[in-house]
């Protein structure tokens, strides 16, 4: 257990420090694939990266751990200037099943991008 500890803490140092955004994106994945509660606020901020897909993946690592202290943060997401980032916040959602979402997604069917609009139906339906 100490070994996942010390690959969370480097995973989130590196999330802190690195320059390289696909280095941040590949630690974002990992951290949500290892989906220990003491990433969700790491993660969070992670949905402020200045890369749209460190942003990306740090929704689907949110909606992948499915903590509830992500809902704000993922319904902030719905309104990023990128569309990948918003169809992921939008599936995140879905899966985190909060109702604090049903309005959001629902303003989200109207988003000018179709896959956008389709995964917020879909998180809608799953909700």
């Amino acid at each position: 257990m100490e070994s996942q500890e010390d690959d969370v803490n480097s995973l989130i140092a590196v999330l802190k420090h690195e320059k390289d955004s696909h280095v941040r994106a590949k630690a974002v994945e990992a951290l949500g694939k290892i989906g220990d509660a003491r990433v969700v606020e790491p993660l969070m901020q992670a949905l402020k990266d200045e890369h749209w897909d460190v942003r990306r993946k740090a929704a689907w690592a949110l909606g992948n751990i499915g903590d509830v202290r992500g809902v704000e943060p993922l319904i902030h997401a719905l309104r990023d200037e990128y569309a990948d980032v918003r169809e992921d916040a939008a599936w995140a959602l879905g899966n985190i099943g909060d109702a604090r979402s049903v309005e959001p997604l629902i303003h989200a069917l109207r988003d000018e991008y179709a896959d956008v609009r389709r995964q917020a139906a879909r998180s809608l339906a799953a909700l």
